[in-house]
């Protein structure tokens, strides 16, 4: 979605306010038959009180980046870019199947989309929740592409710090929700995608119980901070 707030349904921190993020998501989960002119008055429409519902279903699925001055650093300016990435014939197909299921399934509500974008997220790499295999598992995966002279498959590798990185992002979020309630999927073969829903909130005096030097890292500090408005 293009507007003048840029918006992510990916994990991605976002600008929107909740009243923009309530009627966008109330917009895109309209029946296809409805009425296209209705449009503007949707997005426009404040929340009510019946909105409590929806709005607890996207704070599971959507990191809201913070609008109001806090005790943390500021965030920096977020930068948009696209990335072609490279997908083995498994992962395409899976993405084919998902897409297909999707377009057939005679259920748009709220739930039945964002269930089909976390299973779309698995098949990618997103730069800040992806915790790849091991070294040593790599270089002995490698090994056996090339003894079988079988296809090498395109795979993104992440060096050893974003590896590293990527556990403690994991170790953190576990250790600091107040109400450590926290659904992990890992997915074997290959890679594996660390996708979450996370219920709960990180409360300041847990973020000063950080690993030294965490919040150095831009990224960990947008999710972080995310997390916490959210």
């Amino acid at each position: 979605l293009l507007s003048s707030r840029q918006i992510c349904l990916t994990g991605t921190p976002i600008h929107n306010i909740i009243y923009d993020l309530l009627g966008i998501i109330s917009f895109i989960t309209q029946p296809q038959s409805s009425n296209q002119d209705n449009w503007s008055p949707f997005i426009l429409s404040s929340p009510s009180k019946g909105s409590n519902d929806i709005l607890h279903l996207e704070l599971w699925h959507l990191s809201l980046r913070r609008t109001k001055t806090t005790h943390l650093k500021p965030l920096l300016t977020i930068s948009h870019h696209f990335e072609l990435l490279p997908l083995n014939p498994t992962m395409q197909q899976e993405c084919s199947t998902l897409y297909k299921e999707f377009l057939s399934s005679k259920s748009k509500g709220p739930g039945e989309l964002f269930r089909n974008i976390n299973k779309l997220r698995i098949c990618f790499n997103h730069h800040i929740m992806l915790n790849t295999i091991a070294k040593a598992d790599l270089e002995d995966h490698e090994g056996r592409s090339t003894q079988d002279n079988s296809p090498t498959i395109t795979q993104t590798i992440v060096d050893v710090e974003t590896f590293m990185m990527s556990n403690k992002i994991a170790h953190l979020l576990q250790s600091l929700m107040k109400n450590k309630q926290s659904n992990w999927w890992f997915i074997p073969n290959g890679p594996n995608f660390l996708i979450s829903q996370i219920y709960g909130t990180i409360t300041a005096q847990a973020q000063e119980k950080a690993p030294e030097n965490f919040f150095n890292n831009p990224e960990c500090e947008v999710l972080i901070s995310s997390i916490a408005a959210a």
